[in-house]
């Protein structure tokens, strides 16, 4: 479906909790055939979320980071974010 978007110029976009996109020829074949957003659902107490996401950055795609900010890790919220900065 992403292959057929982009061939008659659609911008194409992916909500996912990113896990298999660690899988790096799942992640190249995305962004080859044309991927060109994602919205990643950040599950900050797992740390393989984290080494996905660390391993996304680089890439070559618009990320989007989503982060439900509960009572249990509001306190951890603003660490996230100078998280996130620093791979920037």
């Amino acid at each position: 479906m992403i292959g057929l978007a982009r061939k008659i110029g659609l911008v194409t976009s992916l909500l996912s909790d990113g896990l298999k996109l660690a899988d790096p020829l799942y992640r190249h074949t995305l962004l080859q055939t044309g991927l060109d957003h994602l919205l990643f659902i950040l599950q900050p107490d797992l740390p393989a979320s984290w080494d996905t996401l660390a391993t996304l950055m680089p890439e070559d795609l618009y990320t989007t980071v989503h982060l439900t900010v509960t009572p249990q890790n509001a306190s951890q919220a603003g660490r996230s974010c100078k998280d996130w900065c620093s791979w920037a």
